[in-house]
């Protein structure tokens, strides 16, 4: 419904030309790592670490919940809905804070994805936040670049939302 053209679980075959795949040898290590082949079809469809997509898609369906469930006028989710999935619904003596399906922080929600992807939804910035990469961790200083690049984004691009929580899909 979200117009996901290029979301799908198995990479069909007009699409390979496209696909990024991993890197087979880890790059600090030069060990092999265990990837997923996203050109055979799985005996079932899942989300956690089946679905492959691009950044545009993915920043469709990020841009729909930072406005709250929905996009172009039209309504994917409740409200009540995406305010479940980004407030906390760990108890407060766990370390680690999810909301309904993803990691929940003061100013940010959002999902990591199979080999280091990751999305944050900024709601008080009005920004989304879509880091892809290919490769399974954060080999050498993966985790800071991850970290430089969010400082830099929220840096170039944020501040308070001078429209509310609504805010407009632009790719570019």
């Amino acid at each position: 419904p979200l117009g996901m053209r290029d979301t799908v679980f198995t990479v069909p075959a007009d699409k390979l030309a496209r696909y990024a795949k991993a890197l087979a040898l880890d790059p600090v290590t030069g060990e092999p790592q265990t990837l997923r082949d996203g050109t055979t079809p799985h005996k079932f469809d899942c989300g956690g670490g089946c679905a492959i997509s691009t950044a545009a898609d993915y920043l469709r369906f990020a841009q729909m919940l930072l406005n709250g469930g929905e996009l172009a006028g039209r309504r994917y989710l409740s409200a009540a809905s995406v305010q479940a999935l980004s407030a906390r619904q760990t108890p407060k003596d766990m370390k680690e804070s999810y909301g309904l399906g993803f990691a929940v922080g003061p100013d940010f929600f959002g999902h990591g994805g199979a080999q280091a992807t990751g999305m944050e939804i900024r709601t008080k910035d009005g920004l989304v936040l879509v880091w892809m990469v290919q490769h399974q961790g954060f080999p050498g200083k993966g985790a800071q670049a991850q970290g430089e690049f969010k400082k830099a984004a929220v840096k170039e691009f944020g501040g308070e939302l001078r429209t509310g929580w609504r805010a407009e899909l632009r790719t570019g």
